[in-house]
């Protein structure tokens, strides 16, 4: 069985904006993106850890998935049926994080006989069981105990 995880409508191009007064004639508009307040967390040491972007999701199996490791990872390839996986057996503490910037559904495999957990009332899914994680979504996982990687939506 495979629970898709926030299946959501996302904009294409979602942008801020906030304005500041240069003088007491003109205003000027300053647009920023969600990306670069990702950045400013990443630089300013809020969020910590390895990043990798430009990752191809491949294969049709936990054999043959794309292996991550990366704390914080970025799919932007999807093809129809293809995933990622972990590339080793997860421990206590640790911390995952996968964007799917696809056009495609992406499955996540975890790594072996790991198993995710689902906080939606799901539980426990069976050993090298995917989440699939739809276009233009994320889902995080955090390790509290070696094996199960519980997700945080």
């Amino acid at each position: 069985m495979s629970v898709k995880v926030n299946a959501l409508p996302v904009e294409a191009n979602p942008a801020l904006t906030d304005s500041t007064i240069n003088d007491s004639v003109n205003i000027v508009t300053k647009r920023t993106t969600w990306q670069k307040i990702f950045d400013l967390f990443v630089t300013s040491g809020i969020m910590s850890g390895t990043y990798a972007s430009g990752i191809s999701a491949a294969g049709v199996s936990q054999a043959t998935a794309t292996a991550i490791s990366a704390t914080f990872n970025r799919v932007d390839s999807v093809a129809a049926g293809t995933g990622v996986k972990n590339s080793a057996a997860s421990v206590a503490g640790e911390t995952r994080m996968v964007q799917n910037n696809g056009a495609n559904d992406l499955l996540w495999y975890p790594f072996g006989a790991d198993q995710f957990y689902l906080t939606d009332g799901s539980g426990l899914q069976g050993a090298s069981v995917p989440i699939t994680i739809a276009s233009g979504n994320s889902a995080k996982f955090i390790c509290y105990n070696a094996g199960q990687l519980t997700i945080q939506g």
